[in-house]
C-alpha cells in the first residue's frame, strides 16, 4: 500500500509562495539587471584584450622569426651549392646587360625555384609557378601592406614581399653562371654595395654573427647608408629602407643563420647606421 503523506496548511502556502515568487522571477527580469550583467561582461572583455592582443603579436613575432630562421637556411644551402656564393640580389638569365627584366628572378624566387625554401616548385607552360599571394614564408605575419613588385620592371611577376636582404653583402644582380662570375667586393671605406661569398663576409666583417643579412624592407634591400633623415616608422620610405613590424621592434637574419630582435631606431637621424653596415658593427 502507498503512504499518503499530506503537508500541513502552513507548508502548502509557503510552497504556494515559492512557486509564485520563482514564476515572477523568471518572467520580470529588469532592465537594470540586464544592463549590469552587459557591463561586468564588457569589463572583463576590456581587461583580457590587450592580454589578448599582446600574445596574438608575440605569435606574429615568433612566426615572423621562423620565416627569417627557415631563409637563413636555405642562404646557407645555396651557398654550399654555389661555391659560397650569397644568393644575389636578383638572377638574371638574360646576358644582354643591367636590368634586362625579361627573364629572371629575385633572390627569394630564386631560393623557391631551386628548392632551398621547401619542396621544388612546378615549371608550368615555361613559367616557375610559385604563391603569389599576400602571405607564406617571404611575407611576415605582422604585416599589413606586404610589398608587390611591378609586373612590369620584376620579371613580368607580381611578388608579395616583406623581407629584403642587405644591400651591402648582396645587391648585385647576377648573369647566368654564378661559378665564373667575378667577385663585386664592395670597398669597406665607403660602404659600397656588392656581392660577396659568405667566406668574404666572414673576413672582412668586424663580427659575422652580428653581420644582418636580411630583415623587414621597403625596398629590394636594406642598406645602412639609404634615408638616412628619414623616420624609422616611416611604414612607406623608413630610414636605412628598414621596415618596423614588431612594435618598435624588428625580427633580423644574421650572417651565422641565428635570428634577433633588435629595438628601432637603428641609428640616429642623419647618420648611418652601425648595426647595418657589416665593417664597423658595434658591439651590441
Amino acid at each position: 500500500m502507498k503512504q499518503i503523506i499530506s503537508a500541513s496548511p502552513e507548508e502548502s502556502i509557503d510552497a504556494r509562495k515559492t512557486g509564485k515568487q520563482m514564476k515572477y522571477y523568471g518572467k520580470n527580469f529588469t532592465l537594470i539587471e540586464l544592463l549590469v550583467v552587459i557591463a561586468i561582461i564588457a569589463i572583463l572583455a576590456g581587461m583580457l584584450l590587450p592580454a589578448l592582443n599582446k600574445a596574438r603579436e608575440t605569435a606574429k613575432k615568433a612566426s615572423c622569426s621562423s620565416n627569417l630562421k627557415q631563409i637563413g637556411l636555405g642562404y646557407i644551402g645555396y651557398a654550399g651549392d654555389y661555391a659560397d656564393w650569397l644568393v644575389p640580389e636578383e638572377f638574371q638569365m638574360s646576358a644582354s646587360g643591367p636590368w634586362d627584366n625579361s627573364c629572371g628572378y629575385f633572390w627569394y624566387r630564386t631560393l623557391q625555384v631551386l628548392g632551398y625554401t621547401g619542396k621544388k616548385v612546378i615549371k608550368i607552360g615555361g613559367v616557375f609557378q610559385v604563391e603569389m599571394n599576400p602571405k607564406g614564408l617571404f611575407v611576415c605575419p605582422a604585416d599589413r601592406a606586404p610589398r608587390q613588385k611591378d609586373p612590369s620592371v620584376s620579371f613580368s611577376i607580381a611578388d608579395y614581399y616583406s623581407y629584403g636582404p642587405s644591400g651591402h653583402i648582396a645587391n648585385k644582380p647576377q648573369y647566368k653562371d654564378m661559378l665564373t662570375a667575378t667577385p663585386q667586393n664592395q670597398n669597406p671605406a665607403n660602404g659600397t654595395s656588392g656581392w660577396m661569398t659568405m667566406g668574404q663576409v666572414q673576413r672582412l666583417a668586424k663580427k659575422s654573427s652580428g653581420t644582418v643579412l636580411v630583415g623587414a624592407s621597403s625596398s629590394v634591400t636594406i642598406n645602412g647608408t639609404y634615408n638616412t633623415s628619414n623616420s624609422p616608422y616611416d611604414p612607406i620610405n623608413p630610414q636605412y629602407t628598414t621596415r618596423v613590424l614588431h612594435g618598435n621592434t624588428g625580427n633580423f637574419l644574421f650572417v651565422d643563420g641565428h635570428v634577433a630582435n633588435r629595438k628601432f631606431p637603428l641609428g640616429i637621424s642623419g647618420a648611418q647606421s652601425n648595426f647595418l653596415r657589416p665593417y664597423v658593427y658595434e658591439t651590441e
